[in-house]
């Protein structure tokens, strides 16, 4: 292997952090993720601080765009909510969650000309390989997080996310443009439920495998939902 370090991706203003997170690469050969806008000293963060990027390795060069992804407070989706709030309000606990920046928490490629990609404030959205527009897909998860992505042989993609225990499992079928909840994540046998999912794998039988993560009072679980 030949590592090289081909930019700074990470550090943004004074008071603004992105990771590349999760990226991506399309079918172009190029790396997709997200960087924090850079201005030298200034320290207060414009209104789109954090931003898409593609990496070109053939020409070894960075396309920077000016927009970034969607927020939830964006009035304009594709499909209605799949999830109904269920009195659940949206867990701003932890500082970067507080306000929403459009931060990447995940992202799935199609293999075609989309990529899907999911926020910190649990926005389901996606990006045009070809121009880098993205859309807004809907609010996904309301409590916030939406870090698992995958799609399963059918093209569906299965997305979850949530925090402080109340975190859901749904489905958005692209060709259909139609998204349908799974509920809530709960084992009733034990009255357990996980604390975060961080990700997920989608068996050719419509299982879904999920991954637990930062549960504070006990181990963390592997998760397993029958269609």
């Amino acid at each position: 292997y030949d590592a090289q370090i081909k930019d700074n991706l990470s550090p943004g203003n004074a008071i603004m952090f992105a990771q590349p997170h999760n990226g991506v690469v399309d079918r172009n050969g190029r790396v997709w993720g997200t960087y924090a806008e850079t201005r030298a000293w200034d320290e207060t963060i414009g209104t789109v601080p954090i931003r898409l990027f593609a990496y070109d390795p053939d020409s070894d060069r960075f396309e920077w765009f000016s927009h970034g992804l969607p927020r939830r407070s964006d009035p304009d989706q594709l499909v209605a909510d799949p999830c109904s709030d269920d009195g659940v309000e949206f867990q701003a606990a932890e500082t970067r969650h507080r306000v929403d920046y459009g931060f990447c928490d995940s992202m799935a490629y199609d293999g075609g000309g989309r990529i899907y990609a999911g926020t910190v404030a649990g926005v389901l959205a996606r990006i045009d390989i070809e121009t880098g527009r993205t859309e807004k897909v809907c609010n996904a998860a309301r409590a916030g997080r939406l870090p698992a992505l995958a799609f399963d042989r059918h093209g569906t993609i299965h997305a979850a996310g949530g925090m402080a225990c109340h975190t859901v499992l749904f489905r958005y079928d692209p060709r259909a443009n139609r998204a349908a909840c799974a509920g809530e994540l709960v084992d009733p046998a034990r009255s357990e439920r996980p604390a975060r999912i961080h990700d997920l794998a989608v068996a050719d039988d419509g299982t879904v495998f999920l991954a637990e993560n930062d549960n504070h009072d006990r181990s963390s679980y592997l998760w397993e939902v029958r269609p």
